[in-house]
């Protein structure tokens, strides 16, 4: 009985309860999230290694620079819809996370154009090294 009661105290007009079940959901949510970027990665990785594509090769690498701080800011979206938090707080939650998720966006433009670059310049060099093997003849 004394848990129970321990349990109903209020914190920021929630129960522990329902803040136990956010901070569950946050950790569930991160440990999801943390799992499919490895998984990605490493499934990307490995097809990338095996297939001339360079889809995978972008998607491999995209996943690789998905930073943990998004990862967080996603599970603690997912916890925060759990409890009712003050007006103001879930409005400066929301702004914090939106910033964070356009951070994290920035990031994967940055790396699609270092990836698209560097093929570029690859594919300009096999074709420079072509031709000069050609005028050496």
């Amino acid at each position: 009985m004394l848990w129970l009661q321990i349990l109903d105290r209020r914190l920021y007009d929630n129960s522990l309860r329902a803040w136990f079940v956010a901070a569950a959901a946050f950790v569930v949510a991160l440990g999801v999230l943390f799992l499919v970027r490895r998984l990605l990665a490493y499934r990307l990785g490995a097809l990338a290694a095996r297939t001339t594509n360079l889809v995978d090769d972008l998607g491999a690498e995209i996943a690789r620079r998905t930073r943990l701080y998004f990862l967080v800011a996603i599970a603690v979206a997912v916890g925060a819809r759990f409890v009712a938090l003050p007006e103001r707080m879930a409005d400066t939650l929301d702004k914090a996370i939106a910033l964070i998720v356009l951070f994290q966006v920035a990031l994967w433009g940055t790396a699609g154009i270092a990836f698209y670059v560097a093929r570029h310049i690859e594919r300009r060099r096999d074709t420079l090294e072509a031709s000069n093997a050609w005028a050496i003849r």
